[in-house]
């Protein structure tokens, strides 16, 4: 009887999966739209204030530079942002490929384990308690290997990117006639050679060795990005595990669909060993008895 009861649950189980699935999807691409569209941002404002921080009159040297190299730029920004916004894409695609299916996998299969005779003694309630407790640790080692992912990667190809495109329009220009005027450019004087030392100084920024302020400032952008994504990863554990928490309560496991579903599966299973209505009735009675209140039980 028993067996049955349980191979009925588990393909009762097995027919929400596809709902469970759509929840799964819906609070990843919600999380998924979130990053894409501000972390870009977020990494603008940190290159921003690393090379302007508003203090112009004990601007070094290599600001100055950062400084003359964005002015020479204009459409570096758009461009810049929306190159480091699809990186951002690209990554979370490559870094979510499974996630839906995985983890749905997990919370069908730790539904199923639960549905057993054992737990009945603590009702639905119970149930789905020890489901939500046994989802949450791979829950929230998605929302890691997202921010470990993306933390990593992202900062190495904006580095990439602004070397390529930053440098490529420096030394293609020279001629610019702010740039001339601040002598940045100029290998040799007349005077001295102060201009060949300030465009050796402007190679080593861009010079890719490491140790250069290029690097020195990079260092610091995985922490700020997985700073960034923190709260957002937090929320979408939270928000993923409240709706299949409503969705275990509000519609797999409500009394009634549970009880009525999960007798009809058994009927399709047919009556193998000649209990008839007998059989029927036992099943019903033992099914509704899964939902039944544990105050109940102990009266």
């Amino acid at each position: 009887m028993r067996d049955k009861i349980a191979r009925a649950v588990e393909e009762y189980i097995d027919e929400h999966r596809d709902k469970l699935a759509e929840i799964v999807e819906r609070n990843l691409v919600k999380l998924k739209a979130i990053i894409i569209d501000e972390l870009p941002e977020k990494i603008m404002e940190f290159l921003k204030k690393r090379i302007d921080d508003g203090d112009d009159e004990h601007d070094t040297f290599l600001e100055n530079v950062l400084k003359t190299i964005t002015s020479l730029t204009g459409k570096l920004s758009d461009d810049f942002k929306d190159d480091v916004r699809e990186n951002v894409r690209r990554n979370l695609d490559e870094a979510t490929e499974d996630s839906a299916d995985q983890l749905t996998d997990i919370i069908t299969t730790e539904s199923k384990k639960q549905m057993n005779f054992g737990f009945l003694r603590d009702g639905k309630e119970g149930i789905i308690t020890k489901v939500m407790e046994l989802i949450r640790p791979p829950v929230h080692r998605s929302g890691e290997d997202i921010d470990e992912k993306i933390s990593d990667n992202v900062p190495k190809h904006v580095k990439k990117t602004l070397l390529n495109k930053v440098g490529g329009n420096i030394f293609s220009s020279k001629k610019d006639a702010d740039a001339q005027s601040r002598g940045l450019f100029s290998k040799s004087s007349g005077k001295d050679e102060e201009g060949g030392n300030k465009f050796s100084k402007i190679l080593k920024v861009f010079d890719g060795k490491e140790g250069n302020f290029i690097d020195r400032m990079f260092a610091k952008l995985p922490d700020k990005v997985s700073e960034f994504l923190r709260p957002y990863l937090e929320n979408f554990e939270r928000s993923l595990l409240e709706s299949v928490g409503e969705e275990f309560r509000n519609n797999i496991f409500r009394d009634d669909k549970f009880k009525n579903d999960v007798k009809n599966i058994l009927l399709k299973f047919g009556d193998p060993d000649g209990d008839g209505k007998n059989f029927f009735t036992e099943a019903a009675d033992a099914v509704s008895s899964i939902f039944k209140k544990k105050k109940d039980r102990d009266v």
